[in-house]
């Protein structure tokens, strides 16, 4: 399949932001490029491995790098019970976030102006997440034919970025978020806040995944 045919688009990484410290990476941690090995990543929800869409190997996900970040192409099965809620969410900017599980992490320390971050050199990508709050906040996902004036200011961004990326040509989207990282002054290890969601708690989403959950047998 085309990548631009994908029903949803996103990144899942983006290389100016990085991720937050968390307790596995107790430092913010940033993947170099050429890092990441995605052949047999899962495409899930909230990491549950019950909720699986798809995989790179069947073709229902792709992942590849541009010059903004780790893009990603993605379709929702019909056939599966839970693509329903979470086109939803993603259609409503309640649950755009994309979080990737790492595995083999292979990393060096070392100083951004002044702050140590974590460079994770090696890592397998095992499955890849929606999300409602991704650890890397820039990492989010969209539907290709929202109409982007009706997107948060952070998914316009991106979606701008990502068709650039797809084309091959220079974006001024490319270019905002080492901007906005330069704007913050020093680096305090903390990534940018860009809009990238409405002001709606995904609760309610969450609970139509729980019910599904339960119907099926498997909450």
């Amino acid at each position: 399949m085309s990548r631009k045919n994908f029903t949803y688009r996103g990144y899942a990484h983006l290389w100016a932001t990085g991720y937050d410290a968390d307790a596995k990476f107790p430092r913010p941690a940033f993947l170099a490029r050429g890092a990441l090995r995605f052949d047999d990543c899962k495409l899930c929800c909230h990491h549950d491995q019950r909720i699986v869409f798809g995989s790179v190997s069947d073709r229902f996900l792709d992942i590849w790098e541009d010059e903004t970040g780790t893009a990603v192409g993605f379709s929702l099965p019909v056939s599966n019970r839970f693509s329903p809620v979470i086109h939803e969410g993603i259609i409503n900017s309640e649950i755009n976030g994309l979080s990737f599980t790492l595995d083999n992490v292979k990393l060096h320390t070392t100083l951004r102006d002044g702050v140590e971050v974590d460079i994770i050199d090696e890592a397998t990508a095992i499955e890849l997440s929606i999300v409602a709050d991704p650890l890397c906040h820039s990492a989010r996902c969209w539907h290709r034919e929202t109409e982007q004036w009706l997107q948060p200011e952070g998914i316009r961004n991106l979606a701008d970025a990502w068709s650039a990326g797809i084309q091959k040509i220079p974006s001024r989207a490319v270019s905002s978020f080492p901007a906005l990282v330069a704007s913050a002054g020093r680096f305090t290890g903390v990534a940018p806040r860009q809009p990238f969601q409405k002001q709606r708690p995904p609760r309610a989403l969450l609970d139509k995944i729980g019910a599904i959950l339960a119907a099926s047998g498997r909450g």
